[in-house]
């Protein structure tokens, strides 16, 4: 994942992502796959079943992205609200996150108040998808502290799923975005900061 959730960070601490926290898990219905299931799974954070990861990949695929190097595409017609896939990766403390973004560790998510996640590991497909100023997914944050990806909005086959990275106004112009959106406003910022951009941009 290149390019991450509410608040804002200090400088080393820009590189995370951000997610929402989607405690509505542990009451509603979820479509995964095309199944429905009441929430989201249990299991520890790491690496994802190879079951789990089949399926995911049965409905994505990798390839070249008119965004940024390599992308993750709809491979079939996928249903608003449908969960897609688990952002995975190595455990790390606060301390060890700083460090990792301080060396412009771009796939950093934060977690909670004692840790965060690294998903710069090769069996972490979910690090491809970019970020988009009008995107077709979200991240999303269960019970148990795992990073689930989910679309918002119907994607068609061949699509590419992207997810706002989320980051603060903070040395925004350093991370430029070449989404292609509309509303993009050239820099990665999460959504409620769009408008303060385009503020900014538009002062002589």
């Amino acid at each position: 994942m290149r390019g991450g959730r509410p608040g804002f960070w200090r400088r080393s601490r820009h590189c995370l992502h951000r997610h929402k926290r989607r405690d509505s898990l542990r009451r509603e219905t979820i479509s995964f796959m095309g199944k429905t299931y009441r929430k989201v799974d249990s299991d520890r954070r790491g690496r994802p079943k190879l079951s789990q990861m089949k399926q995911a990949l049965s409905w994505l695929e990798m390839r070249k992205s008119r965004i940024h190097g390599r992308g993750v595409f709809a491979r079939r017609d996928i249903p608003a609200g449908t969960r897609l896939i688990e952002y995975v990766g190595l455990p790390v403390s606060k301390k060890r996150s700083a460090d990792l973004c301080s060396k412009q560790n771009s796939y950093v998510f934060t977690v909670n108040d004692a840790s965060d996640l690294n998903g710069k590991v090769s069996w972490n497909p979910a690090r491809l998808i970019n970020h988009s100023c009008e995107p077709n997914c979200e991240a999303n944050l269960d019970e148990n502290d795992r990073i689930w990806i989910f679309s918002i909005k119907p994607i068609a086959p061949g699509e590419e799923l992207t997810f706002n990275y989320g980051y603060s106004l903070e040395n925004f112009m350093n991370f430029p975005c070449r989404c292609g959106a509309p509303s993009c406003v050239g820099y990665m910022v999460s959504e409620e900061f769009l408008p303060v951009v385009r503020s900014l941009l538009a002062r002589p």
